[in-house]
């Protein structure tokens, strides 16, 4: 309830540097619940509530990594603290939903599952065409998948078993990435056409960047431009943000050894993770934490 209730909090003020941490001692706790009240008293007559109150933006302030090497998807708090974590096979990418269930997608088992915040299976959705690289969901409920070797991105209405195939590829493309936008239409990583695609609800292609060499991941910013992580030549990767025609307008990140994934977050930092393991920059490029570790695929925060 504690944690529900700073995820609310955030959501509505939309203050990401206070933190609260509900499993800290008592001492600590109170030293974060002063500095909210200090922020309000200091703030009440001018600051603007977002409310109602969005739950696909309300976050918790946690992050699932996983971790290939070990089996393993672990979570963090804020702070980069592991409080939390489950023995999952070959677990390429979660997704942290805003009700603080957890979608894994596992590609040896050619399946999702749900989990609830204690880490207890509630569902899964199994008989997919192939391996499971890429995991989102959508606000109506929906799941949708990125079977990279059976070249298909899969949708799964929510509450129901019925899958449909929203986007399927020549065989050079291999989506490994999909992301559901708020206007209905989804981003998905093509590595073996080297590009990223967005798709309306019919399918059709509307928008795309090219001339990335193996796209792993993708986001679609405020500002209307794409933060995509690829990678240069062999092993080497580039975090890059293009404009609305696909074109290249800023490199935030270079030279970064076995990039998987990158996401700008609501407070501005960037955080992505390569060969050496998981890491947060602030805005301005400043070190905010590192988790040093192989094998890191994936990560979402929620």
């Amino acid at each position: 309830m504690c944690n529900r209730a700073y995820q609310a909090l955030r959501g509505a003020t939309a203050k990401t540097d206070i933190l609260y941490t509900a499993y800290a001692n008592a001492e600590e706790r109170n030293k974060q619940i002063q500095g909210w009240r200090e922020w309000y008293d200091a703030n009440k007559d001018g600051v603007k509530l977002v409310l109602p109150l969005p739950e696909t933006r309300a976050q918790l302030g946690r992050t699932l990594v996983c971790l290939q090497g070990r089996n393993q998807v672990v979570e963090l708090d804020a702070a980069g603290k592991e409080i939390g974590k489950r023995t999952i096979n070959q677990a390429w990418s979660a997704k942290g939903l805003p009700n603080g269930n957890r979608l894994v997608a596992v590609v040896s088992q050619n399946k999702v599952i749900e989990y609830d915040s204690d880490w207890k299976e509630v569902s899964s959705i199994d008989g997919l065409p192939g391996g499971v690289y890429g995991v989102d969901r959508s606000v109506d409920g929906s799941t949708i998948l990125a079977c990279r070797d059976a070249f298909q991105v899969i949708e799964v209405k929510g509450g129901t078993k019925e899958k449909k195939v929203i986007y399927r590829s020549d065989g050079a493309g291999q989506p490994i990435f999909v992301r559901r936008l708020e206007n209905g239409n989804t981003l998905i990583c093509l590595q073996g056409q080297n590009k990223v695609v967005e798709i309306d609800g019919a399918g059709k292609q509307v928008w795309e960047a090219t001339n990335l060499v193996n796209p792993f991941s993708a986001q679609r910013l405020e500002n209307g431009n794409t933060l995509i992580a690829a990678m240069i030549n062999g092993a080497n990767g580039m975090i890059v943000e293009v404009d609305s025609k696909g074109a290249q307008v800023k490199v935030h990140k270079q030279g970064i050894r076995q990039l998987y994934a990158a996401e700008r977050l609501i407070d501005g930092s960037l955080m992505y993770c390569d060969q050496l393991g998981l890491h947060k920059v602030d805005a301005e490029g400043k070190a905010v934490f590192s988790r040093r570790e192989g094998n890191i695929t994936g990560f979402s925060n929620f």
